[in-house]
């Protein structure tokens, strides 16, 4: 897994990256993420891409961690768009709209080693052999406060924010509320 390239570097900068991983614990995810929507207004930027030096190879023939943690990655932005949402103040209405979500999918080649690139070459010339095309697939996905119109004109699906609904006895609190501080 070699030479894996991140077609995207100006993406980096503007985002706060977070890998999802197979050991991580989603309790810690969500805290941190929550914790720097609500202190900052950089986007955070969840994927499941694998580390681009990976020192031991595998040696077993299994899914690739990129793509099996997927779902994983799924869960924890939808526990954190909803937990957003529950820490939203009533107090400030027009500001009770959730997050941004920019969904990008898409496939890394792993390239061989060069004895492994050897082989193949030899295996194709010789006609035996036809060689292995092996993608891995990736999911990345942005949240926001804000809209960010650079990620709109990609290759990526957006999702609208969800809005927070006030019940009736809470709008009639925030009404009670502000007269109360009007009159004072």
């Amino acid at each position: 897994m070699d030479g894996i390239q991140d077609t995207d570097e100006s993406r980096q900068s503007e985002t706060h990256d977070v890998r999802i991983t197979t050991h991580g614990k989603m309790h810690d995810w969500v805290e941190f993420s929550l914790k720097h929507l609500k202190d900052t207004d950089i986007p955070l930027c969840f994927h499941t891409l694998p580390i681009k030096n990976k020192e031991t190879p595998d040696t077993k023939e299994r899914m690739p961690a990129s793509t099996a943690t997927i779902p994983r990655l799924i869960s924890v932005v939808e526990i954190i768009k909803r937990e957003y949402l529950k820490t939203l103040s009533s107090e400030e209405p027009n500001l009770l709209t959730g997050l941004h979500q920019y969904n990008e999918m898409g496939l890394l080649e792993a390239t061989p080693e060069q004895e492994d690139r050897a082989q193949m070459v030899a295996d194709v010339l010789a006609g035996t052999n036809f060689p292995k095309q092996k993608k891995i697939a990736y999911m990345r996905i942005t949240l926001s406060k804000r809209e960010l119109p650079q990620l709109v004109s990609r290759d990526t699906n957006y999702q609208t924010p969800l809005v927070r609904k006030m019940t009736k006895s809470a709008k009639a609190r925030a009404r009670k509320q502000a007269a109360k501080a009007i009159a004072e």
